[in-house]
């Protein structure tokens, strides 16, 4: 299963990427797309143009995984329609992730209460309407007992709330955005258990 992160991809693609990536997963096989609808670019018309993505992956026995990232700061009903617009598509939305790294400094400043409470409202919406549909809490990147590197010393406070509450409902799994790179972000050569 191939994938990636799909940031300002639809921006970017043109009939040539497009196929290229089609042409790289066998036939029968899938191709997983993380479809970025929280960055403050998002455009409606990338709805269109995924659901367009879709219908040439049917035309050639393969298929699109869509991990769909929710602007849980933008209006709930708005998250949600866009949510359902694909999966009334007939995309095959397999997890919806709340936000993009927003536990971060700059928007809930590793407070997940903070957090909880913008993701709160589309949780309830999913669970109630999609409940088959995984739901992703994020975790700051140093997860505890992971052998990550890097990261800052209050993540290990926030993560331990996160996966509480995680613990506390059904259908809900932690997501973390870990690099393999020098950079100050967190980095590991190992997979996380």
């Amino acid at each position: 299963n191939l994938g990636f992160n799909g940031e300002n991809w639809f921006q970017a693609m043109d009939s040539v990427a497009e196929q290229w990536i089609i042409d790289a997963i066998p036939e029968g096989e899938s191709f997983t797309l993380r479809f970025r609808a929280d960055k403050p670019e998002f455009d409606e018309a990338e709805l269109d143009k995924l659901e367009s993505f879709n219908d040439s992956f049917n035309r050639e026995n393969k298929h699109l995984k869509v991990i769909y990232c929710a602007n849980i700061k933008d209006d709930t009903q708005t998250a949600f329609g866009y949510i359902q617009f694909l999966i009334n598509a007939g995309l095959n939305v397999i997890a919806v992730e709340f936000g993009n790294e927003v536990y971060s400094g700059t928007q809930a400043n590793f407070v997940f209460d903070v957090y909880k409470n913008w993701f709160e409202p589309l949780r309830l919406l999913m669970e109630t309407n999609y409940p088959q549909i995984p739901c992703l809490v994020f975790l700051a990147p140093r997860a505890k007992d992971s052998g990550v590197l890097g990261g800052r010393n209050d993540h290990k406070t926030f993560n331990d709330v996160a996966i509480t509450y995680i613990n506390s409902k059904a259908n809900l799994h932690p997501t973390v955005h870990i690099y393999l790179n020098d950079r100050e972000c967190p980095v590991t050569a190992n997979p996380v258990t």
